[in-house]
């Protein structure tokens, strides 16, 4: 997908100090991706922004009734247009959702998070968040440095 950029893009979200600034360098990349390229297909882009819009909480089922087709359908229209299926892309929107919540009150109770997050639960979470970041919520919440100013370490599991 970014072909030889792929290297240096890599290199930036590891030398990148925060969640926040990886994502920001991530949103940067995709959208000068998307200005090169032809717009998505209306019922995408109004799929993206009901995603975008819930955090990606709304269930794909839902998300496909809504728009008037099967998920199957869906899922091969995220394909061809984004790359990733919608079920993954919610799932880094929830994952976001949840980094934020954390460096904003490292004190929040996880199961509170997960619930306000679209988890099923706590556990849930946990996994996620697990193979995503490759640590759980806990250590990274302990490597939080006041005021959400980034990470006192490198999280490593």
């Amino acid at each position: 997908m970014l072909g030889v950029s792929s290297p240096r893009l890599v290199e930036q979200l590891y030398e990148a100090a925060s969640w926040d600034a990886r994502f920001d360098l991530l949103d940067r990349t995709i959208l000068l991706r998307l200005e090169q390229t032809p717009s998505a297909p209306a019922d995408v882009t109004w799929a993206w922004r009901r995603l975008r819009e819930t955090s990606g909480r709304l269930a794909i089922g839902e998300l496909a009734t809504e728009l008037g087709c099967s998920r199957r359908h869906l899922t091969s229209r995220f394909r061809d247009q984004i790359g990733p299926p919608p079920k993954t892309v919610a799932r880094i929107m929830r994952f976001r959702r949840v980094v934020r919540l954390l460096e904003r009150d490292a004190g929040t109770r996880l199961a509170e998070v997960a619930q306000d997050c679209g988890y099923y639960d706590q556990a849930h979470l946990n996994r996620d968040f697990r193979e995503l970041a490759g640590t759980t919520p806990s250590t990274y919440i302990g490597c939080l440095l006041p005021d959400g100013i980034g990470l006192l370490a490198q999280v490593r599991a």
